[in-house]
């Protein structure tokens, strides 16, 4: 397992995205999905050197529009690609052969909707990976299972928060999905203030801190000898960096991982 973290902690507009993958590194974090939108992730190009000077990798794109999230990652596509002769020759991909995704991101789709989406599982090459959200179009395992099972293109997300706010158990639902993961967000989630819209999201905390089988999920995956990558999310906190690192030692800490 490959151990990453989710970019929503340090909010939409960090003062420094150089500061932020810096911080990722050093809180222990090989790799990370980015939700600022590309417009405050700056070129490409520059983003590219950026991860390949910190050594990490780009596992995942959730920020902005599709449209703007398909041509992000097209263009770190291409990068990638060009840079496949060099020293550097995607980093992810030379590390980590069988790992899926590597060097390549994932467009993170939260927002699935057949007449607007179905279209771009066949006029793109970027990775289109379904993530079933609470009081989204998607929420629950079944209804995820029933798009999965309708676009095999599609791969998923499961996020072990939302899964537990929806009524599923993560670590089945993970285990019967291994084929299709692109990756997993460990989140952990208090059900103190309910399931409803407007309080749900209050009960999101740090990992261990919850209601969710944080631990169990990551024990079954290492006995299933999963190869991919574990996303650690949590939506606010003070100090991102200490959040951060706090929630990376508790991983090392409570399951080796």
């Amino acid at each position: 397992m490959r151990i990453g973290i989710q970019t929503i902690v340090w909010g939409p507009s960090p003062e420094s995205i150089p500061a932020m993958l810096r911080q990722a590194k050093e809180a222990g974090y090989e790799g990370v999905e980015l939700m600022q939108h590309p417009r405050v992730l700056g070129e490409p190009e520059r983003l590219f050197d950026l991860l390949q000077e910190h050594r990490l990798a780009l596992v995942g794109l959730a920020g902005g529009s599709l449209e703007e999230r398909i041509e992000y990652a097209d263009r770190m596509r291409t990068l990638t690609e060009q840079d496949a002769t060099t020293a550097n020759a995607g980093w992810g991909l030379q590390r980590y052969p069988d790992t899926l995704p590597l060097a390549f991101p994932y467009v993170r789709l939260d927002e699935w909707r057949e007449d607007r989406h179905l279209k771009y599982l066949t006029h793109t090459e970027a990775m289109l990976a379904l993530y079933p959200h609470m009081f989204k179009p998607v929420q629950t395992a079944d209804e995820a299972n029933r798009v999965l099972d309708a676009h095999p293109e599609l791969r998923l997300v499961p996020d072990t928060a939302h899964l537990v706010i929806a009524g599923d158990d993560p670590v089945r639902v993970i285990s019967q999905n291994l084929p299709r993961l692109a990756a997993v967000h460990l989140k952990d989630w208090t059900a103190e203030f309910g399931r409803s819209y407007q309080f749900f999201a209050r009960g999101f905390v740090g990992l261990g801190e919850g209601d969710v089988p944080v631990k169990e999920v990551v024990h079954m995956l290492s006995r299933k000898n999963y190869k991919g990558w574990l996303l650690v999310e949590q939506d606010t906190a003070t100090d991102p960096f200490a959040s951060a690192r706090k929630s990376r030692e508790w991983l090392r800490k409570t399951t080796g991982a």
